[in-house]
């Protein structure tokens, strides 16, 4: 999959030197939370939440929401639609909600465009919390 160009991150050949390897090396993170991130990872998958995933469909459950909403999404997301999401987004009524495409990115804006990711974060979204 990775070799296709899809997946997690755009340019990312394999989940191990991808993904593994680095969040080793998250300062945020401490050791406790590295293993518990990929128990998590392990334990929960597709399988476990499929049934619900096809029996709901948001666009026509899920509309009105009570909270802000913000997608962030690479461009080159093929694991969630990029075009799926913006129509979502257009159906949904929220206090406040924003679209933001990451042009260099796929499923991880935050790992491939840290820098715009935490701008956006910072000067769009919580700029408009009193």
């Amino acid at each position: 999959m990775h070799d296709l160009g899809v997946g997690t991150m755009r340019n990312m050949q394999n989940v191990i030197t991808g993904l593994f390897l680095p969040s080793l090396f998250f300062n945020e993170y401490s050791l406790t939370d590295k293993i518990n991130l990929w128990r998590g990872k392990a334990s929960s998958g597709i399988s476990i939440i499929w049934d619900e995933l096809i029996n709901h469909d948001l666009m026509q459950e899920s509309t009105l929401l009570k909270i802000p909403v913000y997608f962030l999404h690479g461009v080159f997301d093929y694991t969630c639609s990029y075009e799926l999401a913006k129509e979502y987004l257009e159906k949904i009524e929220a206090p406040d909600k924003g679209f933001y495409s990451f042009e260099h990115s796929a499923h991880s804006p935050l790992f491939e465009e840290p820098d715009e990711f935490v701008r956006i974060i910072k000067t769009e979204i919580l700029a408009k919390t009193p």
